[in-house]
């Protein structure tokens, strides 16, 4: 190596970040971090609230239509509506018939007989009292079980009748045990030994129940035999022609009750095949209050005059009832809210506070449903 030579090895020397950088960068880490999570948690709480509201008013709609579908249709009977007590012959005496002719007004067991008003109701007059007598009416024990109804709420059974697509062919002497249709699949599957049926031709009518099954026929007559083992008499009151109405009684009770998990639920129950009555049904969640007031026409211009609750409404002024006031009370599925709800709702001109909140968001809906039949 000469002296002119220079060494090619020089040496590096490496760095790192010092104890303040690292304590910066840490702290800038933890800031974003932070207001990330923090924008996560606020998104997830706006998407759980609109979602609860969603739910909520998706539920409120649901059970405002169930509702108002059966209040329009509640009394029909076809051209049965305006016979008088005295032109409808009963042949049930377990249809709450006590003489010859039925007795519509007022049947002895609720919901078991065709009721010409179409609605029955009682209004919670708590809290005082046994669990079935804090309603006026008394809520009839055939019907309900203590604590079955949730307290504070009213309770409404809507009657009438569906028309079955058939008519009458022979056997249509009043001498006669049975009726004779024409037979169809609709035949087969609505009608049953047990169920409630109205015969009537717009001059008369008679209620019987059914003591046989008539299967589907195929398009042939089918016989449905009405036998004084489970009715007063076997006979018609008079001769029908094919021109005569068949029509099955659908009775439907709708209530507040304890749903699925014990959330409060719009229950419904419902005369089924066979005569006999449901199991309550939990038609729509979160339901938490029903109120019911109903409009009374008291001068005859089928106009209503006042609304009343159901425990100001005589038994013989249900039939000048015109329409219905109702109002509902939702809430959300779950907590959706850190403060409490204090908002008093009008449901159909009763004030509802929320007790026992649980951070719920509640809306109210009312409507009034006019009376068709």
């Amino acid at each position: 190596m000469t002296r002119f030579q220079r060494s090619a090895v020089r040496t590096c020397t490496v760095y790192g970040f010092s104890i303040v950088e690292l304590m910066v960068a840490i702290t800038l880490g933890l800031i974003v971090t932070g207001a990330v999570i923090q924008i996560f948690v606020a998104s997830r709480s706006t998407y759980n609230f609109e979602e609860g509201v969603a739910r909520m008013q998706e539920n409120g709609r649901f059970a405002i239509e169930f509702l108002t579908q059966d209040f329009r249709m509640a009394g029909y009977t076809g051209c049965a509506a305006n016979l008088t007590q005295g032109t409808v012959t009963g042949i049930g005496a377990n249809l709450g018939c006590t003489t010859a002719f039925c007795n519509l007004v007022s049947p002895s067991v609720p919901g078991s007989n065709f009721n010409p008003d179409g609605i029955m109701a009682y209004a919670y007059v708590g809290p005082t009292g046994s669990e079935l007598n804090k309603w006026e009416p008394d809520l009839p024990g055939t019907l309900f079980t203590a604590g079955e109804v949730r307290a504070g709420t009213d309770v409404v059974i809507i009657q009438y009748g569906s028309a079955l697509s058939t008519h009458l062919t022979g056997n249509t002497s009043p001498q006669n045990a049975n009726i004779q249709v024409i037979g169809s699949s609709q035949i087969a599957s609505e009608i049953s030994a047990g169920d409630i049926l109205m015969l009537s031709d717009c001059k008369s009518a008679d209620i019987l129940r059914a003591t046989n099954t008539p299967g589907n026929g195929g398009g042939a007559p089918v016989t449905i035999a009405h036998s004084n083992a489970s009715n007063v008499d076997s006979f018609l009151s008079h001769p029908y022609d094919d021109s005569a109405e068949l029509m099955k009684l659908v009775t439907r009770i709708y209530f507040i009750g304890s749903g699925a998990g014990g959330e409060p639920a719009l229950m419904r129950r419902e005369l089924i095949q066979g005569g006999v009555m449901s199991a309550a049904q939990d038609l729509v969640q979160g339901i938490e209050d029903m109120r019911i007031r109903f409009g009374e026409d008291t001068d005859g211009d089928r106009i209503a005059n006042i609304y009343r609750t159901a425990d100001l409404i005589s038994a013989a002024n249900w039939r000048n009832v015109v329409s219905v006031r109702l109002g509902i009370l939702t809430r959300t599925p779950n907590n959706v809210d850190g403060t409490a709800d204090i908002v008093a709702h009008d449901l159909a001109g009763t004030l509802v506070t929320a007790t026992n909140d649980l951070n719920r968001r509640r809306q109210h809906y009312n409507t009034t449903v006019l009376l068709r039949n």
